[in-house]
């Protein structure tokens, strides 16, 4: 029987499991495939998702990947500085009340109101109120594989 294992990161955690991949990278483990089975999810993610789907690639088959079976699942809003800075795609842009990049900005600073970086996942009603996600769109969904992003990005 084949071991799942399910393993969800947002913001700076994806850096501590981005690093772990890194680490985890040795001949021994890819030779035993250590991470078969491995579902990844990257949420708002500062680390560079591409570069951590590579090792966990490695980790799963041994090689390169070249298909999306496996890939890290990433949700990214195009205006997050924090996805920016990793150098991740977008998976979303709603800013349903036309905020301003400063207005946008103030928001991930504010303890008032919710934000691009934190209107993931499972949102709260109060991504609705704030712009961030639309009515009836509480529920995970606008997350794609990496592969699949990166493979747009090359056409």
């Amino acid at each position: 029987m084949e071991k799942k294992l399910y393993i969800g990161a947002h913001s700076r955690g994806t850096l501590t499991l981005s690093n772990a991949l890194k680490v985890l990278n040795t001949e021994d483990n890819l030779a035993k495939k250590l991470l078969s089975g491995t579902t990844i999810k990257m949420v708002g993610p500062a680390a560079n998702v591409t570069r951590a789907d590579g090792y966990l690639s490695q980790l799963q088959t041994g090689k390169e990947r070249t298909t999306s079976d496996g890939s890290i699942r990433i949700e990214n809003h195009a205006s997050d500085p924090v996805g920016i800075l990793g150098g991740n795609p977008a998976t979303t842009s709603e800013n349903n009340l036309n905020k301003s990049w400063l207005q946008r900005t103030a928001d991930m600073f504010s303890d008032e109101r919710l934000s691009v970086h934190n209107c993931h996942g499972l949102g709260q009603r109060q991504c609705i109120t704030d712009g961030y996600r639309t009515g009836g769109d509480l529920k995970m969904g606008n997350e794609r594989t990496i592969f699949e992003l990166n493979k747009a990005k090359e056409k």
